[in-house]
């Protein structure tokens, strides 16, 4: 997963870089830039590379959690019974930092029982306390304790928490950017620059990038659609 972000970013901004390079040899040299949108530029910059090693440095740990993760035999359906549908629920990936659903080898999304939900159905009356839930109820305490172990025994957590921050500030930057008034094509591109890593994100993130870009392109030069 992470690999396919990464790839993603790094082809939009070979694009951008491009553009870059191609519109400020265009530029007019007497029209000049907007102040704070080049010192903006210089922060995205820095922080870009911030957020590019702090992703960079998910894959050891990644790969330590995932040589120590529970299988969760026993408490994960791809097709939930019927009498455990209150009881299970969709399982985030612990290694992806955009929480995509966990998925077996085939690419089905896993439900994994939750312990918690398991005690209100027992509580509540919707599902009697066999031998069978008391194991099953187990089985999910167990997988629960043990995802969480790996995470910090792999320093997942921390590496996550580290991701988490540098992508947070780097959201921060361009959203003050996109405030900002691009004067001539040089601040375009650095716009064009900030939209691709923006975009490499997440989803919500690749949405609307796409529509800053459009306003970067028609507001900022004064063109319309």
């Amino acid at each position: 997963m992470m690999d396919t972000t990464r790839r993603s970013f790094l082809g939009g901004l070979a694009v951008a870089s491009a553009l870059t390079s191609a519109t400020v040899a265009q530029s007019a040299p007497s029209t000049p830039e907007n102040p704070e949108l080049l010192r903006l530029g210089e922060q995205f910059e820095a922080a870009n590379a911030r957020f590019l090693a702090a992703d960079e440095a998910l894959s050891a740990p990644q790969a330590a959690y995932l040589a120590q993760a529970p299988s969760g035999e026993g408490v994960t359906f791809t097709r939930v019974p019927y009498d455990l549908r209150h009881v299970a629920q969709v399982f985030t990936d612990p290694t992806c930092p955009n929480y995509r659903k966990w998925r077996n080898s085939d690419g089905d999304c896993l439900y994994v029982v939750d312990p918690y939900y398991l005690d209100r159905e027992i509580l509540g009356g919707g599902i009697t306390a066999t031998r069978g839930i008391k194991r099953l109820r187990k089985l999910a305490a167990q997988f629960h304790a043990d995802v969480e172990t790996a995470r910090k025994a792999s320093g997942l957590d921390d590496a996550m928490t580290a991701r988490y921050w540098a992508a947070d500030a780097l959201r921060s930057i361009i959203s003050e950017m996109s405030r900002q008034r691009a004067h001539s094509l040089q601040g375009v591109a650095i716009k064009v620059r900030a939209t691709a890593a923006y975009a490499a994100l997440g989803e919500n993130e690749r949405l609307h990038a796409s529509q800053w870009l459009a306003n970067a392109i028609w507001d900022d030069l004064g063109e319309e659609a």
